[in-house]
């Protein structure tokens, strides 16, 4: 690298153009090349190549008027160049007018103009201070001009020198200085809206969080009172010598029921606080809790028999869960709304999806009054809801000798679509007349 710099001419008959290429090769070469001296992009890397390319053009235009001899004082130009660059950044306004002084011709020196008139857009904040900065650099371009091109027509002159001085100073720093102000504004604006987009959001959270400690709070003031006494009646009963065996094995299923009952609002409610542990936490049930279901159900004298079709395969955790509620919602609407009537919980493991379906036949008729049943009527609404979120789809409907059936379908996989398979051929078929009465509207 050093004999190839060596080798390259470096008296003034030498080629400038191969130095340059010999230097720019040495510089390359240097280990520390990868480091960046100067910004690549933006107002200053502009500004530092500028004054590189008027610097390296000096030489040229020395040589030009070397041979004048009342010229030779140009030999300070680069010295005064290199101190006009200091000053831009400093004070921009004396820069500029110094500038104007020092490029009065039109050759060269105008690039430097242009230079430190972008800087001076930029630098200079006042719009006052900028119309005063550019007046003054204007009188002195225009006066330096008319004296070194004296006896030109002034009139004509001062139009020439007024669009120069316009192309050359004025424009650059207006542009720079407007861009510069947009620019601040723009940040400005992106910064506020991104505070205000934060102070929304954390507001929107702590208002969530108080109307979920809220409900939570709630729930466990009347539901876990209610079901904590149903938890302890029945287990002063369960223990009640005058009760028949079948009697206190009816109280156990109660009070089993009120406890896990008690439980799941106590998962329900660490959850609204977000207060509980995943250890704390209750395991949340699948398709495997279905058979427990089925159990408690016979256990408590329910006609209640569970099949399965297929081999087993797992599905995604939220369509597990959905699955379990749709069972668990089919047994609890078929005991209000048909009780004593024989249920069917069906696990069918098609090809791409489970269909989980609950039917009960036609409920006996009863001559005397039958207490009106009292429902909520959200359930299949949010199983429905349940089931979409899943990529899957629920039936809700009379079945043709009278009963009511429930069926979910959810797919094996998180966002594939199942086809309708027995439920679609199921939910096509039409209500027979005398169907189960408003079992639907529960």
């Amino acid at each position: 690298m050093a004999d190839d710099f060596r080798r390259q001419p470096s008296a003034r008959g030498g080629n400038y153009g191969e130095r340059v290429s010999a230097l720019s090769r040495a510089f390359r070469a240097l280990p520390w090349r990868r480091r960046r001296l100067v910004p690549t992009f933006g107002s200053s890397g502009v500004l530092e190549i500028a004054a590189a390319v008027l610097l390296a053009s000096a030489e040229t235009w020395l040589e030009a008027m070397s041979d004048d001899d009342g010229q030779r004082w140009l030999v300070l130009l680069p010295p005064a160049v290199a101190l006009i660059f200091l000053l831009r950044r400093r004070a921009p306004a004396v820069a500029l007018i110094a500038a104007a002084a020092l490029c009065s011709g039109l050759g060269v020196g105008s690039v430097l103009l242009f230079v430190v008139s972008w800087s001076a857009g930029q630098r200079i904040r006042s719009a006052a201070r900028a119309a005063a900065a550019f007046l003054g650099a204007f009188v002195v371009y225009a006066a330096l001009n008319l004296w070194l091109w004296w006896p030109q027509p002034v009139a004509e002159y001062l139009i020439f020198v007024c669009l120069a001085f316009s192309v050359i100073a004025v424009l650059p720093g207006i542009g720079n200085h407007y861009w510069t102000r947009r620019f601040a504004v723009y940040r400005a604006v992106e910064d506020h809206r991104a505070r205000l987009l934060k102070e929304a959001q954390t507001l929107s959270d702590q208002v969530r969080m108080r109307e979920r400690q809220r409900i939570a709070r709630d729930m466990h003031d009347s539901l876990g009172h209610q079901l904590a006494l149903v938890a302890l009646h029945t287990g002063a009963l369960e223990v009640d010598q005058q009760l028949t065996e079948s009697q206190r094995e009816a109280v156990m299923v109660l009070r089993q029921a009120s406890t896990a009952a008690m439980q799941e609002l106590r998962a329900v409610v660490a959850i609204l606080n977000d207060g509980a542990s995943d250890r704390d936490r209750p395991e949340i049930k699948g398709v495997a809790g279905i058979e427990s279901l089925v159990l408690a159900a016979a256990a408590n004298g329910g006609q209640v028999r569970l099949s399965r079709s297929g081999p087993c395969r797992p599905l995604a955790p939220a369509a597990d869960h959905a699955a379990y509620r749709v069972a668990q919602e089919g047994l609890t609407n078929a005991y209000k709304h048909a009780p004593g009537a024989p249920i069917t919980v069906s696990l069918r493991y098609e090809p791409d999806s489970l269909v989980v379906e609950v039917a009960n036949e036609a409920r006996a008729r009863r001559t005397g009054g039958r207490r009106a049943v009292v429902s909520g009527g959200q359930g299949l609404s949010r199983l429905r809801e349940r089931a979409l979120l899943v990529g899957g789809m629920l039936y809700a409907g009379p079945t043709g000798s009278g009963g009511f059936r429930i069926a979910g379908m959810f797919p094996y996989a998180p966002g594939r679509s199942p086809k309708p398979l027995a439920v679609g051929r199921e939910a096509e078929r039409p209500a027979p007349p005398g169907a189960a009465d408003s079992q639907e509207n529960r």
